[in-house]
């Protein structure tokens, strides 16, 4: 093989390596704006939720640790938090799906219950916590799908310059 061969098919690798980061760049940002889409309408859902739902105040009744289905030990993530409400007068009993190390047995928590259904509660916190942290994921996947295809430009443009360049001297 001679060298224009040789960098015939140098300049080919180059190229298809751009293509393929370009590709791969353009589907984590499209990846990080469905991120970033969903948590609009998680928030979009739990405001309709917030118009329709009523507000009270519950009690923490119990708290479980359960040991991880996987490892079998205990994380901080592997607690089920029980409350308690009234609603006219009958009392209605819930998962919370939410923990954090500052809650405990007989603490007062605020919620949101559907009228319809009173078990179907939303707990703000959680509901904020979601949201936010499904916008911070998705913006950090589409900037790193950013940097990667402005990275697979340049690389682009680099192997046609050096392919030229070198061509020339030959």
């Amino acid at each position: 093989m001679n060298d224009m061969e040789t960098l015939k098919k140098g300049k080919i690798v180059g190229i298809v390596f751009s293509i393929i980061l370009a590709v791969a760049s353009l589907i984590t940002i499209l990846v990080g704006i469905i991120f970033v889409n969903l948590s609009d309408g998680i928030s979009e859902s739990e405001a309709v939720k917030k118009e329709t739902f009523v507000p009270t105040e519950a009690t923490i009744v119990n708290m479980v640790r359960v040991k991880d289905s996987i490892g079998g030990a205990y994380t901080d993530h592997d607690w089920h938090v029980y409350i308690e409400f009234d609603v006219d007068g009958r009392k209605y009993s819930t998962e919370l799906n939410y923990y954090n190390s500052d809650m405990y047995n007989g603490q007062k928590v605020n919620i949101l219950y559907n009228p319809d259904d009173p078990e179907d509660i939303i707990y703000e916190k959680n509901s904020e916590i979601v949201t936010s942290s499904f916008k911070v994921i998705g913006i950090g996947i589409a900037v790193f799908g950013i940097i990667t295809l402005v990275l697979g430009i340049v690389i682009a443009v680099k192997c046609t310059k050096s392919y030229k360049a070198l061509k020339e001297s030959m």
